[in-house]
């Protein structure tokens, strides 16, 4: 596998602006890319105010979490902060977009190896993958995609 790991230290910025975002509980959150911004207009979301939605798979058999950050409707490029319930592994498996992956909470496990917070890994477009959880705790990322996310599993 030629996936590209790259150890992170620091913390991520969150970027924002309210445009197109909903509310819920008084907080402000996106889950679309807004359709027009100012040049040096930030899109800031709070992501402690989203829910986490559930990602029903029956290849895996459990849900996945996931709040959408990003979805740009014109490259397909996207942003969500994922969360593979503790021993969920998504099984073997290939995308027509590349991917990557930063580590914030947990042991993210590939087929590459094991991985844990501030460590980035990027998956090539095709690549044949399967990632997820270990069996003792819940691993939570940030998943990026260069273009529109698909699956095909082997």
């Amino acid at each position: 596998m030629r996936a590209l790991l790259v150890d992170v230290r620091g913390t991520l910025a969150r970027a924002a602006s309210t445009r197109d975002a909903h509310h819920q509980r008084g907080k402000v959150y996106l889950a679309r890319m807004p359709t027009s911004t100012s040049p040096g207009s930030p899109t800031v979301i709070d992501t402690n105010a989203m829910p986490w939605e559930e990602r029903p798979d029956e290849k895996i058999g459990r849900p996945i979490l996931r709040k959408l950050l990003i979805d740009d409707p014109e490259t397909g490029m996207g942003v969500r902060l994922t969360r593979y319930p503790a021993g969920v592994m998504n099984p073997w498996h290939t995308h027509h977009c590349a991917h990557g992956m930063f580590v914030l909470e947990g042991t993210l496990v590939t087929n590459a190896g094991s991985y844990g917070p501030g460590t980035f890994v990027w998956f090539p477009e095709g690549e044949l993958m399967q990632h997820g959880a270990t069996a003792e705790g819940d691993v939570t990322v940030v998943f990026v995609t260069n273009k529109r996310f698909d699956i095909q599993y082997r």
